[in-house]
């Protein structure tokens, strides 16, 4: 019989929280380039309600999915509740605490900060949480991967990188345009995670009636689209290079990340196994944000 304490790891899926932890960090590392300052109060909360917030969804999201497939009578082995015999009532509780908690730093950060923060942080639990949770969830939309793409992949780094400067440089066009640049491949890295996952369960998805953007597209499309959306990414990275908004190890270090993104990319317009092609898109966006990472890191303490 299957370990229940296994399940609800599987559940909760920690491996995740690299989504979070990479815009955070580049929110810090951001603002130390461009600002010089630091606040570590601010910047703590930030990561606490953010990570307790994506542990949330990925429980959200196979409680749901499991939901739907048992009001379509189909069996989903790929579930853990399903396949470890979890008990829903307990999932439901772990998902509501795990909200609860990530919403109280996030109401204290809003307290700390000012209204363009409240607004921001708003807009993205509306699309976290709305993006599994209902019959007629974001995820099964074409609007999915935007609005998690900015929702994560922007928000996340935006607000971190305000944090920072909070009450020392003012929330306005410049840095907001500035930061927009620079999170451009964090913003890519999100969306194409989001789509490798669609056009690998294309199928499925059709059997849960999902119309995501993948059944608009085909799979094809979709593929060219993810390679598009990787091009945007960096052609944001070479502009905000270009304006001085990031260091140019930043651009070299992703420049040298080509060849592996190209070879990654085009295994997946050959093959969408969800195991393998996936994975694959996964660890190419891990390496890319490491790599900015390691970009802005180095010109820091160079």
């Amino acid at each position: 019989m299957k370990n229940r304490k296994d399940g609800y790891l599987e559940l909760i899926d920690p491996m995740t929280l690299i989504n979070t932890f990479a815009p955070w960090l580049l929110g810090i590392l951001y603002t130390l380039y461009n600002y010089h300052v630091f606040n570590l109060w601010l910047s703590v909360e930030m990561l606490v309600a953010s990570a307790f917030l994506q542990l949330a969804l990925n429980m959200n999201d196979d409680f749901w999915d499991n939901r739907k497939s048992k009001a379509l009578g189909i069996n989903d082995p790929q579930n853990p509740i399903s396949s470890y015999g979890l008990n829903k009532k307990l999932v439901l509780s772990l998902i509501i605490g795990f909200l609860l908690v990530s919403m109280g730093f996030a109401f204290a950060i809003g307290f700390q900060t000012n209204l363009i923060i409240w607004i921001v942080g708003i807009f993205c639990y509306v699309v976290a949480i709305g993006y599994s949770t209902g019959r007629h969830s974001i995820s099964g939309t074409p609007y999915g991967e935007g609005l998690a793409g900015i929702a994560m992949g922007f928000g996340i780094f935006f607000v971190t990188a305000f944090l920072n400067i909070n009450n020392v440089y003012p929330l306005d066009w410049n840095f907001a345009w500035k930061a927009m640049l620079a999170s451009g491949v964090s913003v890519a890295c999100t969306f194409n995670l989001l789509l490798a996952n669609n056009i690998s369960d294309a199928e499925p998805d059709i059997a849960h009636g999902r119309q995501t953007i993948v059944s608009y597209l085909g799979i094809r499309k979709s593929c060219y689209l993810l390679a598009a959306v990787y091009v945007i990414g960096y052609f944001a990275s070479i502009i905000a290079t270009v304006v001085g908004c990031i260091p140019w190890t930043v651009l070299v270090i992703e420049l040298f990340i080509i060849p592996y993104l190209v070879k990654q990319v085009k295994f997946i317009f050959r093959k969408q196994i969800k195991q393998v092609s996936f994975a694959k898109i996964l660890n190419t966006n891990i390496l890319l944000s490491f790599g900015q990472i390691l970009g802005l890191v180095i010109w820091l303490i160079a």
